[in-house]
Parts: structure tokens; C-alpha cells; sequence
């Protein structure tokens, strides 16, 4: 019950403050959000700031590795990455998929119509990968602000909150799945597809290889398992 309380009170709390900016905006001239984009805005807000302090989580979060390690015998790891050009007016999702011996089972590469954040593309990274319909999947990505939404019970009102909806949904489905966070530096492979894909319109796909400019990356990631 208390809990429920202290809940509501930081909901109220957060509308009342986006009003309050709101109208202190209008008065100085400064760019305002439609009165009816305001609750939306503030339960946002709400759920960055308890993102960011750490709330526990339902789902146990795995640790967060600075090079790629493998799933167990019997399962697969996707690793995800998005990317923003700009230029193109386009983003790109780039999905990786490979076995406990780092060898690739399969590759894409991906054009998207350009999202509204950097968290979007990468959300939108999730879902390419979870909707390969593979058994025994860890889904890891380095988005730790999309991977903490992903892992919450809660639904999310972020922007891509309905994407990460649609990865959990779509996960809860399968035999077994997890979600994994991985740092920047152990997500190379999925980032070097997804900037590949700028330079193609058509969606690429690989079985059991992957483009000729990740091969070495592959590699790499490979050699990590000796250690």
C-alpha cells in the first residue's frame, strides 16, 4: 500500500512540474508541448528518473562485459546495434546471430525510416532480433537505457516504449530467452552491420557467414574465448 502511495505521489508530483514549465515557458516565449502531450510527458520523465536511480528491476540484469562472451551449449546470442545517418534521412539496424563456439549463424543488415532518437533505432535493433523466432536466445545489446527498459515489469512510456513492448512480449513467447547488456567495445560486430547498411537500400541477409568487412571482427570476438 505504501508503495502504491509513493508511486502516485511522484506521478502527481512529475505532472504537476511539466505543467508548471510548460506555462513558465509560454510566458517567456519559449517553445511549448500541447496540453495534451503533457501527462505523456511528465510519466516519461518519471520513468527516465527512476531508470536512473537505479530502481530494482523484476528480471535479473546480467553483467555488462567489455568484449563479447558466448551463450551456453544449446542456446544462441543475437547481439543487436542501431545507427543514425543523417545525411540519408535514414537509420540501420544491424543483428548478428551466433553459437557457444562464436561461429555466425546468420547476419542482417538493415535500412529504417529515420526514428525520433538514437534510443528508437536501437529499440527498433531489439526487435529485428527478437522476431527471428530462434529458441534459447540471450537477445544483448549496448543501449544500457533501452536494456533497463527491456528488463523492468513494468509497461514503459519512453518514446520506444511500445517497441520494448514488443520485444518482451515477443520474447515471453519463446522456450527460453534473456536480455543482455553488453558495453560498446564487446558490440562491435552488430555496429560494423549496422553501419554498413547505409550503403544499401535492400535489406541484407547471411546464413551462416556475414559480410566480408566484419569477417575480422569476428574474429577477434572469437579469440577472447581462449582466454
Amino acid at each position: 500500500m505504501l508503495l502504491k502511495i509513493h508511486n502516485l505521489a511522484e506521478k502527481v508530483a512529475f505532472i504537476a512540474w511539466s505543467i508548471w514549465f510548460n506555462r513558465n515557458a509560454s510566458r517567456v516565449g519559449r517553445p511549448t508541448l500541447p496540453t495534451t502531450q503533457i501527462h505523456r510527458d511528465a510519466l516519461e520523465r518519471l520513468q527516465d528518473f527512476q531508470v536512473a536511480i537505479d530502481l530494482p528491476f523484476h528480471i535479473p540484469a546480467e553483467s555488462h562485459p567489455a568484449y563479447w562472451l558466448p551463450p551456453l551449449p544449446q542456446q544462441f546470442k543475437e547481439n543487436c546495434d542501431g545507427a543514425l545517418f543523417h545525411d540519408i534521412n535514414y537509420a540501420s539496424l544491424g543483428v548478428v546471430i551466433r553459437n557457444h563456439e562464436g561461429l555466425v549463424m546468420a547476419a542482417l543488415a538493415e535500412q529504417v525510416p529515420l526514428p525520433p532518437s538514437v534510443e528508437d533505432v536501437e529499440a527498433m535493433a531489439w526487435t529485428l532480433a527478437s522476431e527471428l523466432g530462434l529458441q534459447g536466445v540471450v537477445f544483448e545489446g549496448d543501449c544500457e537505457v533501452v536494456f533497463k527498459h527491456l528488463t523492468t515489469a513494468e509497461s514503459s512510456w519512453a518514446s520506444f516504449g511500445h517497441i520494448t513492448d514488443k520485444v518482451r512480449a515477443l520474447a515471453s513467447n519463446m522456450r527460453a530467452a534473456s536480455f543482455s547488456h553488453i558495453k560498446r567495445s564487446g558490440n562491435v560486430v552488430a555496429d560494423k552491420l549496422a553501419r554498413l547498411a547505409k550503403f544499401s537500400s535492400d535489406p541484407q541477409i547471411w546464413i551462416e557467414d556475414i559480410h566480408c568487412n566484419a569477417k575480422n571482427l569476428v574474429i577477434i570476438d572469437r579469440s577472447f574465448l581462449s582466454i
